[in-house]
């Protein structure tokens, strides 16, 4: 597995007989990243004591796979003030904007407002309720993050816990 920014050259960032791989380095927010494989023949050790050898790797795609890094914002407190409740979080670096999602009492997930600010306020809600929030940072406008819900190269990740 490689790894490359858009002016940086192809750097091995894993080795494995896997079929996936998830990139846990410590990325930047709003930073492009490119993703490319090549398979190789035998074990990794020998592919690797080989790595010019075409007898042990195939051909790769130069070009690679584009994706953009957006971090999930970290949750700082939720506040209840009589029938509303704060939500505060970190601010994400080169994010455009952020959606706010609500939980209640186990239900689905729904998305109760997008905002600029790292901050928003959730009115007039019904008592007897447990009530859970996560915040995503998005990149882009508000309409084409929304219209893209589910791609990573407008969305951070959805932290439900």
């Amino acid at each position: 597995m490689y790894r490359r920014t858009s002016s940086g050259s192809w750097a091995t960032i894993k080795i494995t007989g896997e079929t996936s791989y998830t990139d846990d380095a410590a990325l930047t927010s709003g930073d492009t990243y490119y993703y490319t494989v090549r398979a190789y023949r035998g074990d990794s050790d020998t592919a690797q004591a080989n790595k010019y050898d075409g007898n042990y790797w195939s051909d790769f795609d130069n070009d690679g796979l584009k994706t953009k890094y957006i971090a999930t914002p970290e949750l700082k407190s939720a506040t209840v003030s009589g029938n509303d409740i704060k939500v505060q979080w970190n601010s994400v670096s080169k994010a455009d904007g952020y959606a706010v999602y609500r939980n209640i009492s186990g239900n689905s997930w729904e998305m109760v407002g997008t905002t600029s600010s790292t901050s928003y306020t959730d009115k007039n809600l019904a008592t007897g309720g447990t009530y859970k929030y996560t915040v995503r940072a998005y990149t882009g406008s508000e309409e084409t993050a929304k219209k893209h819900k589910y791609s990573s190269q407008y969305w951070s990740g959805f932290d439900a816990s």
